[in-house]
């Protein structure tokens, strides 16, 4: 309206500031912040990581190369990708350690999803 002198600026966490929050995220693959070290497989849209702070010695974690609030909102081929990781350590823990594998997910709530 006329009368409205308040100025429009851009909104903390808008186009630049979602950017430059996915730059820090730990977990994106492009980021300058992803230990890479920690990476040991990358598929189509997840990759397999070892856990920064890990629950045990065999704790990893399958993470989708795009940000993805939770496996609610994986796309058929993200869930065929988290299958075969899935698979893959089932298998690994069955045959090397004769140890079961248990699965659970954790869901981030950041800044830039």
């Amino acid at each position: 309206s006329t009368g409205d002198k308040r100025k429009m600026t851009a909104a903390p966490g808008g186009a630049d500031g979602k950017e430059k929050k996915k730059e820090s995220c730990w977990f994106c693959l492009k980021s300058p912040n992803v230990e890479k070290h920690l990476v040991i497989s990358v598929g189509a849209s997840m990759y397999l990581a070892l856990a920064k702070g890990a629950l045990s010695n065999d704790h990893v974690m399958i993470v989708p190369t795009n940000h993805i609030k939770c496996q609610q909102f994986l796309e058929p081929n993200q869930q065929e990708d988290v299958e075969k990781f899935k698979r893959a350590l089932r298998t690994l823990n069955r045959t090397n350690k004769k140890s079961t594998t248990v699965f659970f997910e954790r869901s981030l709530s950041t800044s830039h999803m």
